[in-house]
């Protein structure tokens, strides 16, 4: 049998119908506009940085599972403590080490799969659903990693949120009239005015603040502030950003 005739008898399976669902990954964004839009951080350069800050964190993590009986039936509303303990035990365990098997479900997706899963969901809002699709996993277990790196993430980042002193414009005493220092420090507190109201637009372009959440998210409500605050600060100084905020 030559050559020929081999190949007729042992066809390639053709293969134009075939659909391959793949799962979203970082490296599919490639424009740096895009890495803005899709994540929230400005670069690729930060969000690799901030990621490869977490890893050694995120290795340890156990993935929320929910509140159930021994029947599989949740007991109750699972409250922040609740939250805390069960997902953050193993991570700030004193003397703690990377554990040989990853607890949790066994997981089909990468920490950095996960870190986009969430930092996307933060900037767009996206359903959990639509999430599911992108990723290629259930949405059970998107809930799972959505919980799960939330509070992780609330806990390493919060240190950059920085409170600044607080400062009480003073005010003229009925029937007097300011003095000189009074009205100078009043000016001042009207210019960080103008400042605190273009962070406040900054903080709003993370549009899951302005997305219902579902009871299961409320216990969340103040580590996702915190996070869309701490990554906030990782933009460019106020003064020379220009963001639109619908977009």
């Amino acid at each position: 049998m030559d050559e020929q005739e081999e190949c007729s008898e042992n066809p390639i399976p053709a293969i134009d119908n075939v659909n391959i669902a793949i799962a979203m990954q970082f490296a599919q964004i490639t424009r740096e506009s895009d890495v803005r839009f899709f994540t929230g951080f400005e670069s690729t350069k930060s969000f690799q940085e901030i990621f490869n800050f977490l890893v050694p964190r995120a290795r340890l993590m156990k993935y929320w599972e929910g509140v159930k009986t021994s029947s599989g039936v949740e007991r109750e509303e699972p409250n922040q403590q609740r939250i805390d303990t069960i997902i953050l035990s193993n991570v700030y365990a004193e003397g703690s080490v990377l554990p040989i098997n990853k607890p949790g479900p066994q997981r089909k997706t990468t920490l950095e799969q996960e870190f986009l899963l969430t930092v996307m969901r933060l900037r767009l809002g996206l359903l959990i659903k639509d999430l599911a699709f992108r990723f290629q996993i259930s949405t059970t277990r998107v809930s799972q990693i959505w919980i799960t790196w939330v509070k992780l993430l609330s806990k390493e980042l919060r240190h950059l949120i920085i409170w600044p002193s607080k400062a009480i414009p003073p005010s003229a005493a009925k029937g007097n009239q300011m003095i000189s220092d009074d009205v100078a420090v009043t000016s001042k507190v009207a210019n960080v005015r103008i400042f605190v109201e273009k962070a406040i637009a900054r903080v709003k372009w993370f549009r899951i603040l302005s997305t219902e959440l579902t009871m299961l998210e409320l216990p969340l409500v103040d580590d996702i502030l915190i996070i869309c605050c701490a990554l906030v600060n990782l933009f460019p100084p106020l003064q020379a950003e220009k963001i639109d905020i619908d977009t």
